[in-house]
């Protein structure tokens, strides 16, 4: 009995040695990566109402600072993750500031390493959105990617523990809490990631389940802004050529999208670059400076227009 009982403590003391090992690896990486600052608030609490009003307090200080919001006019609002917020990019060119060059009014970039559409909508949901967002939008723009299918699902990374997940319940969203003992250790949130990535990529039934969250999140979040803002347009950015974007469910999810009112940009069909690329990357894949810089004349043009 005896031993048992040691063999059970040497067990419970490696895995926790492995799971914050594992969440130290993480956060020092993040924190590095592209001499930036992934997230200040790096946290393991549990996803309650007072840790996300905590957790959004402090990460709404973290975006990007708006442009021209001195300018008496309507805004663009960009939303979206890593590649709108502009990681490894100066302020002069991510698409903010790229986007400046063309038009001068007010532009507000609402987006963050690592996020998916479920973040942006608790922005709207929770009201935050409409503090940070001064002006009256005329614009509002979100970046997606099939990899954001995923991120509504579980976190980017061990380390984001603090998640805003919902899910699709008699055709409604509801706030889902992902279970105790995956919110709080980094190991078992990374075994999880990987089942998930596995399932989106092997199972055609799975991706569907999950794109139809998408849509209904795309919808939710449109509904919520234009009781607000009535004349606001709504694009969907799509920045990728994938073989997902063929599927038969993606091509019903985008027009029915559009039924709803968003129009979509497609930048490697309907511009021309594409970020697959070698000269547009980063060596870790986001898009670099020249990418926006030959991207945004024609996407200036196509905003305007619309």
């Amino acid at each position: 009995m005896k031993k048992l009982l040691s063999n059970i403590i040497i067990i419970t003391l490696l895995f926790f040695v492995l799971d914050y090992s594992v969440f130290f690896i993480y956060k020092y990486k993040y924190n590095l990566s592209n001499g930036q600052s992934y997230i200040e608030n790096l946290t393991k609490e549990i996803a309650t109402d007072n840790a996300d009003k905590k957790y959004m307090e402090r990460v709404k200080y973290v975006f990007r600072k708006p442009v021209n919001e001195d300018k008496d006019a309507k805004s663009s609002v960009l939303t979206g993750c890593s590649n709108i917020y502009g990681w490894g990019l100066n302020e002069k060119e991510n698409i903010s500031g790229m986007l400046s060059k063309y038009i001068q009014n007010p532009i507000y970039n609402i987006s963050y390493p690592g996020w998916g559409l479920n973040n942006i909508l608790y922005l709207v949901k929770s009201g935050i959105f409409f503090e940070l967002v001064n002006k009256e939008p005329e614009i509002i723009i979100y970046s997606w990617g099939d990899f954001h299918v995923q991120r509504g699902t579980i976190t980017l990374s061990p380390i984001e523990m603090n998640e805003f997940f919902y899910k699709l319940n008699n055709g409604n969203i509801e706030r889902k809490t992902p279970p105790f003992f995956i919110s709080r250790f980094a190991i078992l949130a990374l075994l999880r990631e990987k089942y998930v990535n596995y399932m989106l990529n092997n199972n055609e039934q799975y991706a569907k389940r999950q794109t139809e969250l998408n849509k209904a999140e795309f919808i939710e979040f449109k509904h919520i802004l234009q009781a607000k803002y009535p004349n606001a347009k709504f694009i969907i950015l799509l920045m990728y050529n994938r073989p997902f974007y063929e599927k038969e469910y993606f091509n019903n999810f985008a027009k029915e999208l559009e039924d709803e009112g968003y129009k979509i940009i497609n930048i490697p069909k309907d511009i021309g670059v594409n970020i697959d690329e070698p000269q547009y990357k980063q060596d870790d894949g986001h898009p670099n400076a020249k990418y926006w810089e030959d991207v945004m004349p024609e996407l200036a043009r196509k905003i305007v227009e619309i």
